[in-house]
C-alpha cells in the first residue's frame, strides 16, 4: 500500500534504444553510494528481486537528463521493491528531488507521492499521528495538482486511519469514494485495494457475506490485471471471513494461497500476518504444537519489521500458548509485550516494568543461563585444544609419508591447476553470455509488457506469448489512439538474440510510425514499416539488393464505439469465431478466416501494397492474431506437427469460455502435445472478444 497507483506512462522508444546501447556498452556497476545515491544500503544482503531492480533501474537513472525521468525511475523502484528497510531511503531521496523542482504538476505529483509514503510507514509503525499528518498533506498536493489517482489513494488511506479507530461507518464512506475514483480512471488494481478495505469494514460490523462478495469482486480484478500482492491480500482477507463464518477448512485453504504468494514475494507483513491467522486457527482447535510452530515464525517475522500491530499480535497469540502449557514466566512476558504494543498504536504510555522484584528474578535467571553457557563454552575450547593436539601429531606423521611421494604431487597438482583453470575461463565466458542475454529479457520484458495497452475502453483479451529461448523473435504490440486500438502479432526472422534485437526495431518503428496526428490503416502501416525495414535495418546483397532480415506480421485496428475491424497480413492470416445461431439454446461457434498478402514484411521480388480488409463484428465474436509458433510444434504420439486445424477446433469449441480460460486452454493443449520434444519455435497467440 505504498502507492496504489503507479504515476505515468513509460516512454516504450526511450526504452527500445537504452536496450540496444546497453547491450553495446559494459557498464561497471560500482555498488557504492554514488551509484546507489543513498546512504545505507547494503547491496551485497539485498534479496534477488530488489537487486534486478536496481541493476534494471539505477544504471537507466544515471543515464537520464531530466527530472521527470528520475522521477518515474525512483518511482518504480520504491512500488517494487520490497525490504522494508531500504524502500523509506530512496522514498526521502524522490522526496528531495521533487521538492527541488519548479512546482509544476509533475513534481507536485512525486512530492505527494513520497509523503504519502512517510504517511504509510508510520501507519504500520503505530504512529497515527504522524500517518494522519503526512496522509493530509499528501491529499492537499493531490487536490492542487488535480491528481485523480492520488487523490483517490489518499482517500482511501483516511478510510485506513478511520478503521484503525473503529469508525467503520466513516471508514466505509471514505472507501467506497476511494472505489469509485479508481474506476473512473480504469486503475483495477487500486480499484480492488479499496475493495479489500471496504470487505475488512463490513466485517467489522458483522456483514460477513458482504464482506465475501467484495473481496472476491476483488481477488477478481487482481487476477486480471495480475497484482500478485493484492490477491495474497484478498485470500488473506477471505479466510478471516471464512473463518468468522466457522468453515475452518476454508478458511486454511485462503490462508494457504495467502501465505504461498506472500511467501515467493518476500512480503514479510503480509507473511506474518497469515501465520498469526493460522495460529490462531490451530490454537483454537488445541493443536498447541502446529499453533507454536505458526506462531514462533510470526514473531521473529514481526520483530525484524518492528511493526507494533504485528508484534503485539504474535505475542498475543504466545501468550496464549505459553499459558495453556502452564509456563507462566514466558506467559508473563509475551504478555507484557502485548499490553507494550496494544498500547503503543493506541497513543498510550508505554507499559512500564511490572515490579523491580520481577527485574531481579530475570536478572537472577539470565545470570545463571549465562554462567551455565560460559561453562559449556570452556569444556569445548578444552576439547579442541585435544583435538587440535591429535591433528598436529597426525600432520608429522603424514610428513613423514609425504616425502616420498612429494614430486609426483606436486606434478599433479601443477596439472590440476592448469585444468581448472582453463575451466573457470570456459565457465566465466559461459557466465559472461548467459548474463548478457538474461539482461536482454529483462529489457525485452519490460517493452513488451508495455505493450499490453490497457484502459477502460479495452475489450477483453489474452496474449499467450512463449518464447523458445531466453530471448524472444515474436513480439507483440498494441496502442489506443482516437478511439482506436491497434493490435498485432509479429514474427521477425529468426529467434534468440538475433531475433530479439528485430522485436525491439519493430516496436520502435511502429510507434514511431503512428506518433503522428495522422491515423493510419493497417496497411499504410505495414507498407511504411517494409520500406524502413529494406532501406534502413536488413542487411543487403550488394549485387541483387536483395534483404534477409524482416518479420511476419498480422495488424488489425479496432474502433472501440463501432466494434468495425480493419485488418491486414503479411504471411499470417486473420481468424474470426462467431456465434452460428444467436436464438439456439446452446451457442455453436464457427470460425472464419482472412487469408494474408503473401509478401513478408521484407525483400520480395515484386512488392505490391498490401489490402485492407473490413469486418463488422458482432457482440460476441471474437478475433485471433497469431505466429506460425504454436502450429509449428513437433509433438503428440508420433512426433508430428501440431498444424492449424487442431487450433481451430480448440477455439471453436473454447468459444463460450472466458479469455482467460481460453489462454489456459491453448497453453495446457500445447505442453501436453509438446511432451518431452524441445519448443520448436516462439509462439504468440493473442484473442479479443468483442462484448
Amino acid at each position: 500500500m505504498k502507492l496504489l497507483f503507479k504515476l505515468g506512462n513509460k516512454c516504450v522508444l526511450t526504452l527500445a534504444y537504452l536496450f540496444i546501447f546497453c547491450l553495446s556498452s559494459s557498464y561497471a556497476q560500482i555498488k557504492d553510494k554514488d551509484w546507489l545515491l543513498v546512504d545505507g544500503v547494503d547491496y551485497a544482503h539485498l534479496n534477488a528481486t530488489d537487486k534486478q531492480l536496481l541493476d534494471s533501474i539505477l544504471p537507466l537513472y544515471h543515464k537520464a537528463t531530466h527530472d521527470s525521468v528520475r522521477l518515474r525511475l525512483l518511482n518504480t523502484f520504491i512500488e517494487d521493491c520490497i525490504d522494508e528497510a531500504v524502500w523509506p531511503k530512496y522514498n526521502n531521496f524522490m522526496q528531495k528531488v521533487a521538492e527541488n523542482g519548479d512546482g509544476s504538476k509533475l513534481y507536485l505529483i512525486y512530492q505527494s507521492a513520497a509523503l504519502n509514503n512517510i504517511g504509510y510507514d508510520a501507519d504500520n509503525k503505530g504512529n497515527v499521528i504522524k500517518a494522519t499528518e503526512y496522509y493530509t498533506k499528501a491529499l492537499t498536493l493531490r487536490e492542487k495538482a488535480g491528481d485523480i489517482s492520488g487523490i483517490a489513494e489518499s482517500t482511501n488511506n483516511l478510510g485506513s486511519l478511520c478503521s484503525f479507530q473503529n469508525d467503520n461507518k466513516k471508514a466505509i464512506f471514505y472507501y467506497s469514494k476511494a472505489v469509485k475514483l479508481y474506476l473512473s480512471i480504469g486503475d483495477k488494481k487500486g480499484a480492488a485495494q479499496s475493495l479489500n478495505n471496504l470487505g475488512s469494514s463490513y466485517a467489522n460490523i458483522e456483514k460477513g457475506d458482504s464482506s465475501i462478495m467484495l473481496n472476491m469482486q476483488a481477488l477478481s480484478m487482481q487476477q486480471e490485471v495480475e497484482d500478485e500482492l493484492g490477491m495474497a491480500g484478498s485470500y488473506n482477507n477471505l479466510g478471516s471471513c471464512y473463518l468468522d463464518k466457522g468453515d475452518t477448512t476454508k478458511a486454511i485453504e485462503y490462508y494457504t494461497n495467502a501465505l504461498k504468494i506472500d511467501k515467493e514475494l518476500s512480503h514479510k507483513s503480509g507473511i506474518t500476518a497469515v501465520l498469526n491467522n493460522l495460529g490462531r486457527i490451530y490454537f483454537d482447535n488445541n493443536n498447541i504444537k502446529k499453533a507454536k510452530e505458526y506462531a514462533d515464525k510470526a514473531f521473529e517475522l514481526a520483530q525484524e519489521l518492528g511493526y507494533p500491530t504485528e508484534i503485539g499480535d504474535a505475542a498475543q497469540l504466545l501468550y496464549k500458548i505459553y499459558k495453556k502449557q502452564k509456563n507462566s514466566e514466558k506467559a508473563l512476558d509475551m504478555y507484557v509485550l502485548f499490553k507494550q504494543m496494544r498500547d503503543s498504536t493506541t497513543g498510550l504510555e508505554q507499559v512500564r516494568a511490572t515490579t523491580s522484584a520481577e527485574y531481579t528474578y530475570k536478572e537472577f535467571q539470565q545470570n545463571l543461563e549465562h554462567e551455565k553457557q560460559s561453562a559449556i563454552a570452556a569444556e569445548e575450547r578444552k576439547k579442541q585444544r585435544l583435538f587440535m593436539l591429535l591433528i598436529a601429531i597426525v600432520a608429522i606423521a603424514t610428513g613423514v609419508i609425504a616425502l616420498l611421494v612429494f614430486k609426483n604431487l606436486q606434478r599433479y597438482k601443477k596439472a590440476k591447476r592448469l585444468i581448472e583453470k582453463q575451466k573457470e575461463l570456459v565457465e566465466e565466458k559461459q557466465k559472461e553470455i548467459l548474463d548478457s542475454i538474461r539482461y536482454a529479457k529483462r529489457i525485452q520484458d519490460a517493452v513488451l509488457k508495455e505493450q499490453e495497452h490497457i484502459s477502460a475502453h479495452l475489450p477483453g483479451h489474452f496474449v499467450l506469448f512463449q518464447p523458445k529461448d531466453i530471448v524472444s523473435g515474436d513480439f507483440y504490440w498494441g496502442i489506443e489512439k482516437d478511439n482506436y486500438w491497434y493490435v498485432a502479432a509479429a514474427d521477425c526472422t529468426g529467434h534468440g538474440v538475433p531475433g530479439a534485437f528485430l522485436t525491439i526495431l519493430g516496436t520502435s518503428f511502429l510507434n514511431e510510425l503512428n506518433a503522428t496526428d495522422a491515423l493510419l490503416t493497417p496497411a499504410e502501416i505495414l507498407d511504411k514499416l517494409r520500406a524502413r525495414i529494406i532501406a534502413e535495418l536488413s542487411v543487403t546483397n550488394k549485387e541483387t539488393n536483395e534483404t534477409k532480415d524482416g518479420m511476419d506480421i498480422s495488424l488489425s485496428r479496432l474502433n472501440l464505439t463501432t466494434k468495425e475491424l480493419m485488418w491486414a497480413g503479411a504471411n499470417n492470416p486473420l481468424w474470426i469465431t462467431s456465434v452460428i445461431d444467436k436464438n439456439a439454446d446452446k451457442k455453436e461457434y464457427k470460425l472464419t478466416e482472412i487469408p494474408a498478402h503473401k509478401q513478408p514484411i521484407g525483400f520480395y521480388p515484386t512488392l505490391t501494397p498490401y489490402p485492407n480488409h473490413v469486418i463488422q463484428l458482432e457482440k460476441g465474436d471474437t478475433f485471433y492474431l497469431f505466429t506460425d509458433g504454436y502450429a509449428d510444434q513437433f509433438g503428440g504420439d508420433k512426433g508430428k506437427k501440431l498444424k492449424y486445424k487442431a487450433i481451430k477446433d480448440i477455439l471453436i469449441n473454447a468459444g463460450n469460455e472466458t479469455m482467460e480460460k481460453q489462454k489456459n486452454i491453448l497453453l495446457q493443449y500445447f505442453t501436453n502435445w509438446k511432451g518431452d520434444y524441445e519448443q520448436t519455435d516462439d509462439v504468440c497467440i493473442i484473442g479479443i472478444n468483442i462484448y
